[in-house]
């Protein structure tokens, strides 16, 4: 049988089940949730910190910035 939130709760405290055992169940879905979006910001972080190391430098050694040629689609 299904429990329906304002029952009293079959744990025998004598509250609602919303009260009582529902509210730590409704915890463990909010958890779970927040877990999964910390990792995933901290993916994406990641993410862009390896991108960015990767990244070509916009500059040459002697310190001349380089410049977007729309031609060849890369810097010279």
């Amino acid at each position: 049988m299904k429990i329906n939130r304002n029952n009293k709760c079959e744990c025998g405290s004598n509250k609602k089940y919303k009260n009582c055992c529902g509210k730590i169940e409704q915890k463990k879905t909010n958890y779970n949730f927040v877990n999964i979006l910390f990792l995933s910001v901290g993916i994406l972080f990641i993410g862009i910190t390896i991108y960015t190391m990767v990244q070509k430098p916009l500059s040459t050694e002697d310190g001349k910035e380089l410049e977007w040629c729309e031609n060849c689609q890369t810097y010279h």
